[in-house]
């Protein structure tokens, strides 16, 4: 298998992010901390329009619209109820992401493009940073930790 590390740690984020969606409502997913900030549902779409950016890197068309890069971009405002995608529809594309990356990346030999790996390498850890802020989230939403 080429690419192990890569692999291992997007079938991680893949894990984490999944485990913490479980009995999460859509109501639940834009629930914030009391002193503002993101909620889950912002921090899935971001996920989501990032993952854009790993499937174009691998030769794949991205998923979203306009409308969503412009809602989930880094630096957006708090997303509000009304304008929020539906967060199963954003873990069924974060799914169908997955399952594309996982076709190619093993078979992909990126030895010789350091700028490619350097960029899925940014973008595996971006990903991680946020897979940990949902579990922050979802306790805050009162739900019980995912991972124990």
């Amino acid at each position: 298998m080429k690419n192990l590390e890569l692999t291992t740690i997007l079938n991680y984020n893949h894990f984490v992010i999944n485990e913490n969606f479980k009995d999460i409502s859509q109501q639940d997913s834009l629930v914030s901390s009391p002193s503002g900030g993101k909620c889950m549902n912002m921090v899935l779409g971001h996920i989501v329009v990032t993952r854009d950016a790993l499937l174009e890197t691998l030769g794949f068309e991205g998923m979203c619209n306009e409308k969503m890069n412009k809602l989930y971009a880094q630096g957006a405002p708090p997303v509000k109820q009304r304008e929020a995608a539906d967060k199963d529809d954003l873990l069924r594309m974060f799914n169908e992401s997955q399952g594309k990356i996982m076709k190619k990346l093993p078979k992909k030999d990126l030895g010789g493009d350091e700028e490619k790996v350097k960029n899925i390498t940014g973008l595996s850890f971006h990903e991680a940073y946020h897979a940990g802020q949902l579990g922050v989230l979802r306790r805050i939403a009162g739900k019980e930790g995912a991972l124990k």
